[in-house]
């Protein structure tokens, strides 16, 4: 829960930064958000499904073993999410988005004292663009 309340204040805390530190800054914010982030990441990828697993592990068992068996189904999902995710990723990462612009005359007005209007012409084509995914 602690989290999703600094998620969602962290947006007034970094336009208060803004406004009261200006050339300074006060809070390197880039940091404070990229460390909040990654701890949602970790909670949602890693603790949190940990937590299920161990819960349903046989109660029977000693506490070292419930340990060592959600640790191996843990590594299991995350490795099979994780070739999943790459798999997609090599295959499907370029979409065609086709995209059409229309032409549109407009009278810009009057430039100077004469009476000369200027007209200008915006040029319409139609193209597909080709999206790609960049990843470091």
């Amino acid at each position: 829960m602690l989290l999703v309340w600094a998620q969602a204040l962290m947006l007034p805390l970094d336009v208060a930064n803004n406004h009261f530190y200006p050339s300074s800054g006060g809070i390197n914010m880039k940091v404070f958000w990229a460390v909040v982030y990654m701890s949602a990441l970790g909670m949602i990828t890693v603790l949190l499904p940990y937590a299920m697993l161990f819960y349903e592990t046989d109660e029977d068992k000693t506490m070292c073993k419930r340990l060592l068996t959600a640790l191996c189904y843990l590594a299991i999902a995350l490795v099979v999410v994780c070739i999943l995710l790459f798999v997609s990723w090599a295959f499907l990462r370029y979409a065609d988005i086709p995209a059409t612009t229309v032409t549109v005359s407009y009278d810009v007005g009057k430039l100077s004292s004469d009476s000369s209007n200027i007209s200008q012409t915006a040029v319409g084509f139609v193209s597909i663009f080709r999206l790609k995914l960049l990843l470091p």
